[in-house]
């Protein structure tokens, strides 16, 4: 039954950004929720200034409207006839002394609250009479500047209900129509107008301005510094610091923009603004301090256990953690590392001095066990030959057969490349005497390998095999050894390869062997082979078994030499 498969849990971030993660994520988000909250204050202030302004301004407007629409209405009702008309047109000058008293005593009686002043005035004879309004002028040099410009400019009159004129840096609101060839017309001084317009505004920092027929001002208050405003036709804008809104006037072609500064409107919030900026800024310039102290209190001694764990991971077990007194947690807790470590270089000192000894005995009893079968076979060839009398090819037979019995009843758990190799030309010797020149070998080294230390046998025992099972009676075998230097991974170390001409390994046996199995098909000494080699020089060793794409077998050796000393 198929059991389902545990999810990997992702490894854990390193305690140094959790805690700095937790600390910016606490401090963070209330700095940021205080900014929310005086960016909405600051919108619903916004809204509230300009809904309370908006509402004064329309109604002010309301009232402008109202003044100047009634103003026109007095003008156009006055009675006027033809005979007064064409004596204002005349160029008899008595004819237009009558017709301007006359109309100088009908304006008299015209009245407004806004009105600078009323006229009348006919291109053709250049007759022009006005009246003024005192408490609705500036001064004398805004009512002279103003029938100037009609004389000199009679066009200006011809504008559409009310309507702005400027001359001289002076700016007017005119009304007019025309009879004939003669015009009637009031005006109003926008400097005037803008005095008005002092107690409108809702709060301290502002103006007024007034916009004239083409969008252009006419006037601002003085307060008001920077380039020209523009409001929107509805709603409200932000420019230089100001917020601008406007009103549109129905009797005339002007508005009526105000101006309130931003800085009013963050007023009162200020003091919360500047609490939090400068809680922020504290936090800022305190920040590393903070961090110096985890670092010196905390991270520092966490990372110095964190580094021992590493070299007892690395069974580097001679480290110690210096002592700490920044907290009596701590000091306690490397005081029992530092104790804990000692332990257990003593329990591995004495467990490796166990493995030692242990080693030796399996090592000497692999080496016995790999022994018998050569051994029977060579006596079998001396017997042999001994019947036929062949008594030089006995004692070549004995030389090898004493030489290599003499390397394999050495007690020595190591020899160098360069021993195993003289001690494979005297089995292949052997092997020639009992088998014939029906195989060929060769033996490549270089020569920096030949002092490396290995277990006996370690290149020997995949030639056995090739004599055992590779070996063709009936036609040739080859086989090649070769030994040279190789690193891998990191690591200095040594390579051996054994390859044949012959049938090659069986998969299964291979994939069994290269897997770790135990031996099921009598190929003991591979598996003793491997053994060793792992005993000598850890589980860092390579013993894979191949079969070549042309044919035969291949074994690949590597293990490291950095471990063991003197193999360099």
């Amino acid at each position: 039954m198929a059991t389902e498969r545990k999810k990997e849990k992702k490894p854990a971030a390193p305690l140094k950004r959790q805690l700095l993660t937790m600390l910016l994520g606490t401090v963070l988000p209330i700095f940021l929720g205080m900014a929310v909250i005086n960016s909405v204050e600051f919108i619903t202030i916004r809204d509230q200034v300009y809904t309370t302004s908006q509402d004064a301004l329309s109604a002010n407007m309301r009232i402008f409207d109202s003044e100047l629409k009634n103003a026109a209405v007095s003008m156009v009702g006055l009675d006027y006839d033809e005979d007064n008309i064409s004596q204002f047109e005349s160029s008899d000058s008595m004819e237009q002394y009558y017709a301007q008293a006359e109309y100088m005593s009908r304006l008299s009686r015209i009245s407004s609250n806004l009105i600078s002043g009323y006229g009348v005035y006919c291109p053709l004879n250049d007759s022009l009479i006005y009246i003024f309004d005192n408490d609705c002028s500036v001064d004398y040099r805004h009512r002279q500047t103003f029938t100037n410009l009609i004389r000199q400019t009679p066009e200006v009159l011809t504008g559409v209900n009310w309507h702005s004129v400027s001359a001289n840096g002076l700016s007017y609101l005119v009304y007019s129509y025309q009879l004939r060839d003669t015009w009637f017309f009031c005006w109003a001084e926008v400097d005037y107008l803008l005095k008005l317009t002092d107690n409108w505004l809702t709060t301290e920092d502002g103006g007024i301005i007034l916009l004239g027929t083409n969008g252009e001002e006419m006037t601002r208050d003085d307060s008001l510094q920077g380039e020209a405003f523009s409001a929107p036709f509805e709603g409200y804008s932000l420019s230089q610091g100001y917020l601008v809104f406007g009103q549109t006037s129905e009797t005339g072609a002007y508005r009526l923009v105000e101006v309130v500064s931003v800085w009013e409107l963050i007023r009162s919030i200020f003091w919360v603004l500047a609490a939090v900026i400068a809680v922020m800024g504290a936090f800022l310039l305190s920040l590393p301090f903070l961090i110096h102290s985890l670092n010196r209190r905390f991270f520092v001694p966490m990372d110095q256990l964190q580094y021992a764990i590493t070299r007892v991971n690395k069974e580097i077990l001679d480290y110690r953690i210096p002592e700490d007194h920044t907290s009596i947690e701590f000091h306690k807790l490397i005081d029992s590392f530092n104790g804990m470590v000692a332990q257990i270089q003593n329990l591995k000192v004495q467990t490796y001095e166990d493995q030692i000894a242990k080693s030796r005995i399996q090592m000497q009893y692999m080496q016995v066990q790999i022994e018998p079968h050569f051994y029977l076979n060579a006596l079998n060839t001396i017997n042999a030959m001994a019947q036929v009398g062949d008594d030089e090819l006995i004692q070549k037979l004995t030389r090898c057969l004493s030489d290599y019995m003499r390397f394999i009843a050495s007690s020595r758990e190591t020899v160098t490349i360069a021993e195993e190799l003289k001690n494979i030309d005297n089995y292949l010797e052997i092997m020639k005497i009992r088998r014939g020149d029906s195989f060929i070998y060769r033996l490549n080294c270089q020569p920096d390998v030949m002092n490396i230390s290995i277990p006996p046998l370690l290149v020997q025992t995949p030639i056995e095999n090739i004599m055992k099972y590779a070996f063709n009676a009936y036609g040739e075998t080859r086989f090649e050894v070769d030994i040279r230097p190789l690193r891998l991974s990191g690591k200095n170390g040594v390579q051996i390869t054994v390859t044949d001409n012959g049938k090659g390994y069986p998969e299964d046996y291979a994939a069994r062997f290269n897997a770790g199995a135990g031996d099921g098909e009598g190929r003991i000494g591979l598996q003793n082979a491997r053994t060793r080699l792992r005993y000598l020089y850890g589980q860092e060793t390579v013993f894979h078994l191949s079969n070549r794409e042309e044919g035969g077998a291949k074994t690949l050796i590597w293990f490291p030499i950095d471990r063991k000393e003197g193999n360099t």
